[in-house]
């Protein structure tokens, strides 16, 4: 998870947080959906430097 957030830049780490909103109470479920949110989030975030920078 360290290395998923290394890849995203410093300020964005804060934007993950909605994230815990809408997770299930279930540690299991929320705990892949978190996993599996980084990994399209970091997707989203390189597929969009370009355009911010």
């Amino acid at each position: 998870m360290a290395s998923i957030t290394e890849v995203i830049e410093p300020g964005a780490t804060s934007k993950l947080t909605p994230l815990s909103i809408w997770m299930p109470p279930q540690p299991s479920v929320s705990i892949l959906i978190s996993r599996v949110g980084l990994i399209e989030w970091a997707e989203l975030m390189q597929g969009l430097s370009p355009l911010l920078s």
